[in-house]
């Protein structure tokens, strides 16, 4: 997931969508804190593994809606 993630990314980087980025990371980022919290108490390392893979599931949809979201944009701005 963390190539997807970074190919989606790099995409969001070139088409100058730095603004989203930062709040895709930041949502992510406290998200990920209070899974660990929770997950790694409960689970010791398997719980750290599945904080990881949430992170990474949810930066990819993330990424991916507003990836998505440009190129609609874009098509309806090409349409008229």
């Amino acid at each position: 997931l963390l190539a997807l993630v970074s190919i989606i990314s790099a995409a969001l980087t070139i088409i100058k969508r730095n603004k989203c980025q930062m709040y895709i990371f930041l949502v992510d980022s406290i998200i990920s804190l209070v899974a660990s919290i929770f997950l790694i108490k409960y689970y010791s390392i398997t719980g750290a593994a599945y904080t990881y893979l949430i992170t990474m599931i949810l930066q990819f949809v993330n990424c991916f809606i507003f990836y998505k979201d440009y190129i609609r944009n874009e098509e309806n701005n090409n349409e008229k």
